[in-house]
């Protein structure tokens, strides 16, 4: 056992929890800034399910941040809760996994309105110069609770 190796490994697992976690701060506050943090300029992503009647196809950090915007215009307080990390490390690569509960609530006059979710984000990582960042992301969206149109749509 390579004792250096493993503390960069606990490190690098470290960081990537880290950098999920900076991204429910950046969707829960609306700080987009942040998502540069996040994601690789090219990255891609898919949010949804056709089986639900909700999939967005997003082929850079720009349109990754317009979705993450759009998405979330008409609503008004969310709250991203990420868990069971289960992350891979594969030298300059790395791929996780985690689950996560997703509650949102609609401006006036939905504000009593809620959509919840139970998710899982599936990411591909790279390793940069300025650490770890997502270059392909999957969420799949488990079971969702209460009315999506009426809280997106404020």
């Amino acid at each position: 056992m390579d004792i250096n190796k493993e503390l960069v490994a606990i490190q690098d697992k470290n960081e990537i929890q880290e950098t999920l976690i900076l991204y429910t701060v950046a969707v829960d506050t609306r700080n987009w800034e942040l998502l540069k943090n996040i994601f690789i300029k090219d990255a891609k992503a898919l949010y949804g399910d056709e089986k639900i009647g909700m999939l967005i196809k997003c082929s850079s950090l720009k349109e990754i941040t317009e979705m993450c915007k759009n998405s979330l215009n008409g609503c008004g307080p969310t709250q991203h809760l990420f868990g069971n990390f289960r992350i891979n490390l594969n030298d300059t690569l790395a791929s996780s996994i985690c689950s996560a509960h997703i509650g949102h609530v609609g401006k006036e006059p939905n504000q009593n309105e809620r959509w919840d979710i139970w998710a899982e984000y599936q990411d591909n990582w790279t390793k940069t110069v300025n650490g770890w960042k997502i270059k392909n992301r999957r969420m799949l969206i488990l079971q969702e609770f209460g009315d999506r149109k009426k809280v997106l749509s404020s």
